[in-house]
């Protein structure tokens, strides 16, 4: 993406519209789908059918995967045994059921390919080995469906073709080990007793599986366009968000201009200066005696006088008297 023509919000907006309708012409590309009817998948306790459990990015492995897991495709799987019962009651037992918490299943996924040992090769195998179990996109809870196609794919292997595939398990087997059921993109199968051959170990054309076929996961630009398409809308958000407070800031300093604040900083100057000027008549006026005080020195000046008088009363009394 050109960044530098994203300088505007419609100019984003046009850009996230045109990736959206891309994306959505990929949803509608004719591509391989589960068709088969998964009326179970939803409520509670239920994973859903086997067929919808995964997806297959080649067509090759996909129709000889299915094919391999045929009769398990249509397998409701559960998380709990009632579950699982209560489809079976309601199916009359016609819907085949799978609940986990009665597979017994042990996480291999570390372990290598059968051709090695200690971390070395005990030959060099041809044709690309690979668990065929690890061809599978898992769509939802991850644990759950690594159960389901442990248990039903356990360490069956793919290869490229019925050669290479017969010289693996040679290889295998002459060093001792046990050989597990190989797979070709070709559509053959190996079993893990080493038989081949014959219509029951040969896949049909896909179009003949009815269907029944793990789907196709989207293409891998439509990710990248997904990504795109949420880093657009990050951007757009952030944007959106820098013209408002620059908008915000403009008109801040447009009122901080405006004839009305001016005024406001001619009244903020003219009340300064009053309270200068009272600040400078109070620091020149002269303390003064508190009225307090005062009325206090003319108490004390009358009781003095009273007493004084008092005393002269006195002393004409005694004159009299003598």
């Amino acid at each position: 993406m050109n960044v530098a023509q994203l300088s505007s919000i419609p100019a984003i907006d046009a850009l996230i519209s045109q990736k959206t309708g891309d994306t959505e012409k990929m949803k509608l590309q004719v591509q391989r789908v589960c068709s088969m009817p998964d009326p179970f998948r939803g409520t509670p306790d239920v994973l859903g059918k086997i067929g919808h459990l995964a997806l297959v990015e080649d067509d090759d492995v996909a129709t000889v995967i299915s094919w391999h897991l045929l009769g398990d495709m249509d397998c409701v799987v559960t998380m709990t045994t009632v579950a699982a019962r209560k489809i079976y009651d309601d199916t009359q037992g016609r819907q085949q059921v799978m609940p986990l918490d009665t597979v017994f299943w042990r996480n291999n996924s570390s372990r290598p390919l059968p051709h090695i040992r200690n971390g070395q090769a005990s030959f060099h195998p041809i044709g690309n080995p690979v668990f065929a179990r690890d061809l599978l996109i898992l769509q939802e809870n991850a644990e759950g469906c690594q159960m389901v196609f442990g248990n039903l794919l356990g360490d069956t292997i793919l290869m490229d073709d019925l050669d290479s595939a017969n010289h693996y398990r040679k290889g295998v087997v002459q060093s001792r080990i046990s050989c597990p059921t190989l797979l070709t993109r070709q559509g053959e199968r190996i079993r893990s007793n080493g038989k081949f051959g014959g219509l029951q170990n040969k896949a049909p054309p896909i179009e003949k599986l009815r269907g029944q076929v793990f789907g196709a996961p989207l293409p891998k630009q439509y990710q990248t366009f997904m990504g795109q398409i949420d880093l657009l809308q990050q951007y757009r958000l952030a944007m959106q968000k820098s013209i408002q407070v620059n908008e915000d800031f403009e008109g801040h300093m447009k009122y901080l201009k405006s004839p009305e604040m001016a005024q406001k900083e001619e009244e903020m100057e003219e009340q300064e200066k009053q309270l200068k000027d009272i600040e400078t008549k109070l620091a020149s006026t002269p303390v003064q005696t508190p009225p307090a005080i005062g009325v206090k020195r003319s108490l004390e000046d009358v009781g003095k006088s009273s007493g004084m008088a008092n005393k002269r009363t006195r002393q004409r009394l005694l004159k009299q008297d003598f």
